[in-house]
């Protein structure tokens, strides 16, 4: 129970360092105006013919790779300082013990992925919520959206493959689960190496594979960068086998993360206070 209650200490602490921490707002700011844009040609088509769009946006806010490089490299900035030591954190990890404050640093970075991944949820709902009718089919905008010559997020692909709901909750759990990979690269390598460039120059080669696999075309490195499986369209289905499916992405996904905890608790038990504190 003791530990429990010291872990939720340290987590509280991290959440309260939101109100000072400026990359956070810079952050969200530029999330909410991207991400608006990329959804503002499907309610200007739905506005211009009388239809309202089913709330499943999530899965196209990703069609674009320019999205996959832009959103990732923010996750990124974001994490660039994990497992984000303060004086205020030294001390918090001095009374705790070293596992107990890296275990609310892995807490802190789930909740992270989650708080992240509704976030961009609901902010295209909230912003043209007079918009959103709340029916379980994809409905007429985004169906003809999807075979229409216009720039438009909608993909054919998606919509015929895949039902609103499994389409939503997939992109939903990958994105997750892609936070908290890049999230965790940059921690397990700030800890283990004690060089933030590094962590940050691995996270963003992952990013940099996803848009050469775009621009090349080659199917063969969908299969090496995680960011790739954000975008369903993109995923094998069916009996496809030249791509990674979307219950291996899911799955291969979770083990890395897994995997990365694991070298991260590895990691940290050879670290002492003092010589965090030396780099705090």
């Amino acid at each position: 129970m003791r530990k429990v209650k010291i872990s939720l200490a340290v987590l509280k602490s991290d959440f309260a360092g939101w109100i000072v921490n400026c990359k956070l707002y810079i952050v969200a700011i530029l999330l909410i105006i991207f991400s608006l844009d990329n959804y503002a040609p499907v309610f200007e088509f739905a506005k211009n013919e009388g239809y309202r769009v089913t709330p499943f946006l999530f899965p196209f806010l990703f069609t674009h790779p320019f999205m996959h490089l832009f959103v990732f490299t923010l996750v990124i900035l974001l994490f660039s300082d994990a497992p984000f030591t303060n004086k205020l954190q030294l001390l918090m990890m001095t009374r705790s013990g070293k596992r107990a404050w890296y275990v609310s640093q892995v807490m802190y970075l789930i909740i992270c992925s989650v708080v992240l991944t509704a976030f961009l949820i609901a902010v295209p709902i909230i912003r043209n919520f007079g918009m959103i009718v709340f029916k379980n089919d994809w409905g007429k905008v985004w169906t003809s959206l999807s075979t229409a010559s216009t720039v438009n997020p909608s993909s054919y692909f998606v919509i015929s493959h895949y039902s609103p709901m499994e389409a939503e909750v997939y992109t939903a759990v990958a994105f997750g689960l892609i936070v908290i990979f890049i999230g965790m690269i940059i921690m397990l390598c700030n800890t283990a190496l004690r060089n933030k460039s590094i962590g940050i120059a691995i996270a963003a080669i992952f990013v940099i594979l996803d848009w050469m696999a775009d621009i090349t075309d080659r199917a063969e490195l969908l299969w090496v960068s995680p960011v790739s499986w954000i975008n369903i369209d993109k995923t094998a289905y069916s009996r496809d086998v030249a791509l990674p499916s979307a219950n291996y992405t899911i799955t291969v996904l979770f083990s890395l993360n897994i995997l990365l905890m694991i070298a991260l608790f590895g990691a940290s038990s050879r670290r002492d206070v003092m010589s965090i504190s030396e780099e705090a």
